[in-house]
């Protein structure tokens, strides 16, 4: 087949995938994500020269807050469109980048296609549940082109534009999400596959020091660190250039490790959100499992191939990288989707050749289940007539009513959905309210809170009572109306800034979704 054919074929496949994604979102719509609204504020804050973790804080690597710019630039204001869209994107390349390496790899191009349908619908239905925009869904979309791109080294490509891309999308990948460092052991396996001088050089006692020397004098290893450090370059000079290297060190260390030692996560949650995707591992399972026409487990044969190494590597270390940071969250499962369902596609072709006709109707079942699952998750109810989404449109026009363009707010709560559909800039570096009530951390971050509120006071103070269960719900700032709220946790360390907002603020407003407060200078 011609390039030109090829690249068109995959091109389509490259749509269908798009396709399926966008359909799972359209035909369910749902709010933006707590999440994806961080980034965006953060993301809009750069682009008025805010610098992360400094101007406006949080714990993520940089790369994420600017899908969170562009966001806003396709659609400032609500961007739950436009973050969406970018969405189905990701979930669009990395579905691609599985079908393609499966193809390629064992040259069965409508399993490669059936990886990409299930890829889609795999990674679309959990991005869906939080609304698009998840950190790890893009870092896993850089990873999966990043494995595809070292696929096609291994395979034979010689031009060193390869290998820099593939240092770049690492990069790339690593500065949307940390959890994806769980890819670099079998990152490793796969580079370490690449041909040297023409043939696989195996190293053996005699002969490491001659191959070590020629692996790390090999260009294309040179070409992709380049890369990798010119992109990191890029994706973090705003923290470089606005002087927010410390505080980005003191957010990524100390609060991560607080953070953890917080978590408890019950090995049982753990093990739970692993069983919950069990139409992932279990039909690669049970395939692995079956026996051959020469007697042997299919498994041991697919394990043979450096490519299955290596998402099974990516896998187990994934898994291993979630067990030890003591929290487990759904969408931490977007993680382990790609390795899951590319084993599946490679036991698949190995099962064609070792039992066509299982394997056709493998294939034909694989399909209808994820036909199936799509149409099931479809009937469930959907929140995008959420009466709080309405409450929230309503405050967040009362804000613009009475605030000026110019002016600063700041939500008494986690909320951050607020400040993009009230065009207002959040007052004080912590938009989050985690840093603020978190034992060991509370008292720096409410004292810089203070000072900065001392110096610019922000116009209006909105006590969010959102009724997400994600957010945390505070101690209401209207003492007469703790009695009503029993449910709501007191913070000691939010005294102070408790005391200086009924000091200098007046209670202006009482709305369904929560109190206004209006700064009396």
């Amino acid at each position: 087949m011609s390039i030109s054919n090829s690249r068109l074929r995959w091109g389509l496949v490259t749509l269908l995938a798009a396709a399926v994604a966008a359909a799972v979102f359209v035909t369910q719509p749902r709010p933006a994500s707590h999440d994806a609204s961080i980034w965006v504020v953060i993301g809009r804050g750069m682009l008025e020269g805010r610098p992360p973790f400094l101007g406006i804080w949080d714990y993520k690597p940089p790369a994420i807050y600017l899908v969170g710019a562009l966001a806003w630039i396709l659609d400032p204001g609500d961007t739950t469109v436009s973050m969406q869209a970018l969405t189905v994107v990701a979930i669009a390349a990395a579905a691609t980048a599985g079908g393609w390496l499966v193809a390629t790899v064992y040259s069965r191009f409508w399993v490669g296609v059936a990886t990409v349908v299930a890829l889609a619908g795999g990674l679309s239905l959990p991005a869906l549940s939080y609304g698009g925009g998840m950190s790890e869904l893009f870092g896993v979309a850089w990873l999966a082109v990043c494995f595809a791109i070292i696929a096609g080294i291994v395979l034979g490509r010689r031009s060193l534009i390869w290998p820099a891309a593939a240092g770049a999308t690492f990069a790339l990948a690593v500065g949307s999400s940390f959890l994806t460092a769980g890819a670099v052991p079998a990152l490793a396996v796969l580079w370490l596959s690449i041909p040297i001088d023409g043939a696989l050089y195996p190293p053996t006692r005699s002969n490491m020091r001659t191959w070590l020397r020629r692996r790390v004098l090999d260009g294309r290893l040179g070409a992709a660190i380049a890369a990798a450090a010119m992109v990191s370059l890029v994706v973090w000079w705003t923290v470089l250039a606005g002087g927010a290297v410390p505080a980005a060190i003191d957010a990524f260390v100390h609060y991560q490790s607080l953070y953890r030692a917080a978590g408890h996560l019950q090995p049982r949650a753990w093990v739970r959100g692993i069983l919950d995707v069990w139409p992932l591992w279990f039909p690669t399972l049970i395939i692995c499992l079956t026996p051959t026409a020469r007697g042997y487990l299919l498994g041991l044969n697919v394990l043979r191939s450096n490519f299955a190494r290596a998402m099974l590597v990516w896998l187990v270390a994934e898994l291993a990288l979630l067990g030890f940071g003591q929290r487990f969250y759904a969408r931490y499962l977007l993680l382990i989707v790609p390795p899951l369902i590319v084993l599946f596609g490679f036991t698949l072709c190995t099962l064609w050749v070792e039992r066509p006709r299982i394997s056709r109707a493998v294939l034909t079942v694989a399909l209808c289940a994820s036909v199936a699952a799509g149409l099931l998750w479809q009937s469930l109810p959907t929140p995008s007539n959420d009466p709080q989404l309405a409450a929230n449109a309503n405050l967040a026009a009362y804000i613009r009513a009475n605030s000026a363009p110019g002016d600063t707010i700041y939500v008494w709560g986690t909320d951050p959905d607020l400040y993009l559909r009230s065009d207002r800039q959040p007052a004080g570096p912590y938009l989050q309210i985690h840093p603020l009530i978190m034992p060991g951390y509370d008292q720096k971050a409410v004292a810089t809170m203070l000072d900065q509120w001392t110096a610019h006071p922000p116009r209006l103070v909105v006590a969010s009572r959102a009724t997400n269960p994600d957010l945390i719900g505070l101690y209401p700032l209207n003492q007469s109306a703790a009695m009503t709220n029993p449910l709501r946790t007191y913070y000691a360390a939010l005294a102070p800034l408790q005391s200086f907002i009924q000091s200098h603020y007046d209670l202006v407003a009482t709305l369904p979704i929560g109190e206004v407060w209006r700064y009396r200078g």
